[in-house]
C-alpha cells in the first residue's frame, strides 16, 4: 500500500497501531540488543502495521524478518506499549506500538534496504544511548526490567 492511501486510511480511523519486537539475544557477556535505523533517520527496533488477517505476533515476527533477516521466538507475557501522536494530514493522530520481547539464537543480520539503513548488537546502556526517542527508550527498560530476573 503506498503512504499516501495509508495515510488516509489513518486519518479517517483516528488511530494507528503497530506491532514491533525488542530483538534479544543473551550470551556470555549477557543481553544484547538489536537496533535499526530506519530510513528516516532514528534509532529504534523493528515494527510495522499488520496486514490484513495477521495476529499482533504475527505482524510483529513479519516485521522483524522483513527488517533485519533475523527470527525470534516471541514471550508473549514480556511486552511493552509505546504511545505517541502522529502528525497526519494536518491533524495529530494517537499511536499505538506494542513491542514483544524477541529471543534471538542468531546475531546475523540482512537489513530489508527497502526501510532499513543500519543495524547494531548493542548492550542495555549502549541501546538507551542510541535509541532517538524517549518512549523507545521506556520500552526498553520496562522489558529488561522484567527479564533481569527472569531464569532462561
Amino acid at each position: 500500500m503506498n503512504n499516501f492511501l495509508r495515510s488516509l486510511g489513518i486519518y479517517l480511523k483516528g488511530h494507528d497501531q503497530s506491532f514491533g519486537v525488542v530483538p534479544t539475544y543473551r550470551g556470555k557477556r549477557g543481553c544484547r540488543f538489536l537496533l535499526i535505523k530506519h530510513k528516516k533517520g532514528h534509532w529504534s527496533f523493528p515494527k510495522g502495521h499488520s496486514e490484513k488477517g495477521e495476529t499482533a505476533f504475527q505482524a510483529a515476527l513479519r516485521e522483524l524478518v522483513e527488517e533485519t533477516g533475523v527470527e525470534a521466538t516471541l514471550d508473549d507475557q514480556i511486552y511493552e506499549e509505546e504511545k505517541y501522536y502522529l502528525p497526519v494530514f494536518g491533524k495529530n493522530v494517537p499511536k499505538r506500538v506494542r513491542y514483544y520481547l524477541g529471543w534471538i539464537k542468531n546475531q546475523k543480520v540482512k537489513i530489508g534496504e527497502d526501510e532499513v539503513v543500519a543495524y547494531r548488537w548493542v548492550d542495555y546502556e549502549s541501546a538507551l544511548k542510541l535509541l532517538t526517542f524517549k518512549g523507545a527508550r521506556k520500552v526498553l527498560r520496562n522489558i529488561y526490567g522484567k527479564i533481569d530476573t527472569k531464569i532462561i
